[in-house]
């Protein structure tokens, strides 16, 4: 299974792709690098990741957002509704730590509640 780093990049990459086109996409990942902020980065600073595409499309960066969310729920098992990117990777993190967790103790991870 890919790690939660890894998910969230596709998630993220996949997703501004669909949105924007390859080149463009590549263009505003571009930007976002000279302003400090990296993709690779979004698992680590969700937060400053859509910080800074707020920066750059306003509210419009809500669409990005939603779909980062919902794709990012959709591979993990997460359900997303009502969710930002910082909930969702927080809540990604907890589950990822609790299936560890479990794992690590030999015995079948619990689904959460």
């Amino acid at each position: 299974m890919k790690d939660l780093k890894s998910v969230v990049i596709e998630c993220v990459e996949r997703a501004m792709a669909d949105v924007f086109g390859s080149s463009a996409k590549d263009a505003v990942i571009y930007y976002l690098e000279t302003k400090g902020v990296s993709v690779r980065d979004t698992a680590e600073r969700p937060g400053k990741f859509i910080e800074a595409l707020y920066e750059i499309f306003g509210v419009g960066a809500e669409i990005l957002e939603r779909r980062f969310v919902n794709d990012i729920g959709e591979a993990l098992g997460i359900a997303p509704h009502g969710l930002k990117l910082q909930e969702i990777v927080e809540k990604a993190t907890q589950h990822s730590q609790h299936q560890h967790k479990g794992n690590s103790q030999g015995g079948d991870p619990q689904p959460d509640p």
